[in-house]
């Protein structure tokens, strides 16, 4: 964890973090569009039912890959400051 009172170096930490998360977003979001623009052209209507549907199969994939990197995600924060705290009750 971070820990700065300089805000300087706060903005250089946030853009350093928000920067290569915004662009892969961007990234994806133009392969899609992209890959749905080819497969439309190449195949028609059945190609772009078919990106339809396992769009969300393919989101629900990248959701479940990523949550495990964020410890808000599934509450270990909550669950770090309790075991902290009954593991100083114990000692």
């Amino acid at each position: 964890m971070f820990h700065t009172k300089n805000y300087r170096e706060l903005n250089r930490l946030f853009f350093m973090f928000v920067i290569p998360a915004v662009s892969s977003q961007l990234l994806s979001g133009i392969y899609t569009i992209v890959d749905g623009y080819f497969v439309g052209w190449g195949i028609g209507q059945g190609g772009l039912a078919a990106i339809g549907l396992s769009f969300p199969f393919s989101v629900i994939v990248s959701a479940s890959a990523a949550a495990p990197s964020s410890p808000s995600a599934w509450g270990a924060a909550g669950r770090r400051s309790r075991s902290v705290s009954s593991a100083r009750w114990c000692f």
